[in-house]
């Protein structure tokens, strides 16, 4: 490899089951780089997954060894310490032949935060100097050592390169991530307010505003001192500040009455950036569970093709003043006396339906059921973007795979 250039590594892991409980590790030497978890929930029987990690090359990574491992993280009724299987070890050799060297290697800087790194050289009869957005320092002949120097980096793409002239001209570009802690974390419920019932599902939402650069981030979703989840990022769109949002769905039971629930923003700015990395964290959102509404759905979830028929039956063993169905299709009155009802459509219409059974017994309590529309994609198309003919050995090309009027888009995936 040549130093200052960007590799991309792949990790392939065959015939792993089930894959959304695979995580993949990266490991330079002894050091771990990147862990990411799989978020492919389309089969429960063994499948190939891969992921890929892109590095950037230095003098000081020549001879290191790069692997990756694959871990199945079962839970605590899984095997312990979890199933892990690793690679052979890739073997790194950097080529440089350029006489200078940076100390260090790599930045990590906040924004508005001074920067500084060093240029040094052991030959003689030459000129050198940085060339940057901020900081540029002009040619020096005839010295062995010059430095780049910011008091306050304001530029979010800053790349300073270190120059020499002796016979000819070479040049190290020195890698620097300029990064914004998030203004504010924050966690809230999505389309529900008071009290949560027993049984039932629910999404939560963290939303992290104003953070950079979002590639690097993690999202950390804490169940009291329990971590539960742990997502990175992967919005590579931006390295300037943007807003990110990451949800995580929640089933409830009588023991998550009073428990808290919190997320957490960390930038993993690698061994070049602060230890420990920055955090940024919400307040907690304190969960409220009822438990003692008398009534049971049967099914108490629903997935349903748009304009399909739908029904779902509601049963107390208890007496009460009336029950009933409120939906925006297929009402249903409420009714005395009864132990049994049932909500039925027979050609669904509305995406965003929410069925509710309801009980009026010393106050009324309420259950709804989970449905969810469906619709399969009208056509899927594969093509070639902007090639047409013969492909040429050897080359790149990239292809498109078109999906037309589905829904609901957040549980497709895309098989190639």
């Amino acid at each position: 490899m040549i130093e200052g250039s960007q590799y991309e590594l792949q990790c392939d892991v065959q015939n792993v089951a089930p894959v959304h409980l695979l995580t993949v590790n990266w490991y330079k030497g002894q050091h771990l780089v990147k862990s990411v978890e799989s978020d492919h929930h389309s089969s429960i029987t063994p499948v190939n997954y891969s992921n890929t990690l892109w590095i950037s090359t230095s003098k000081d990574d020549d001879g290191v060894q790069y692997r990756c491992e694959a871990e199945l993280k079962l839970g605590p009724e899984g095997p312990q310490p979890p199933p892990v299987v690793t690679s052979d070890p890739l073997n790194i050799t950097v080529h440089c032949d350029c006489p200078i060297k940076l100390q260090p290697v790599k930045l990590a800087v906040e924004f508005g935060a001074s920067a500084s790194a060093n240029c040094s050289t052991t030959i003689n009869h030459h000129g050198m100097g940085w060339e940057a957005s901020e900081g540029a320092v002009d040619m020096v002949d005839d010295v062995q050592f010059i430095t780049w120097r910011v008091e306050s980096l304001t530029h979010w793409d800053i790349e300073p390169i270190c120059y020499i002239n002796t016979n000819k001209q070479c040049e190290l570009t020195l890698q620097v991530t300029v990064y914004k802690r998030p203004d504010r974390v924050s966690i809230s419920t999505v389309g529900h307010t008071g009290p949560m019932i027993e049984g039932s599902q629910y999404e939560l939402q963290c939303d992290v505003q104003n953070v950079a650069p979002v590639h690097l981030l993690t999202v950390n979703w804490y169940k009291g001192q329990h971590l539960v989840k742990s997502v990175e990022s992967d919005h590579h769109s931006s390295i300037t500040p943007v807003n990110y949002s990451n949800t995580l769905w929640i089933s409830t039971s009588k023991d998550d009455d009073g428990v808290q629930y919190r997320c957490e923003a960390e930038l993993k700015l690698g061994p070049e950036g602060p230890q420990p990395p920055p955090v940024v964290t919400s307040d907690p959102l304190n969960i409220t569970v009822h438990c003692d509404c008398p009534i049971k759905l049967q099914p108490v979830k629903l997935a349903v093709e748009f304009g399909a028929s739908a029904s779902a039956n509601c049963s107390t063993t208890i007496n009460h003043h009336g029950m009933g169905w409120e939906a925006s299709e297929g009402a249903v009155d409420m009714v005395d006396d009864v132990q049994f009802i049932t909500w039925r459509v027979e050609s669904l219409t509305h995406w965003d339906i929410k069925p509710f059974c309801y009980i009026n017994a010393n106050e009324q309590c309420e259950l709804t059921l989970q449905v969810t529309v469906y619709k399969p994609p009208d056509r899927v198309s594969i093509s070639t973007v902007g090639h047409t003919g013969p492909m040429t050995e050897g080359s790149q090309y990239e292809l498109e795979c078109d999906v037309q009027n589905v829904a609901p888009v957040h549980l497709l995936t895309v098989n190639w």
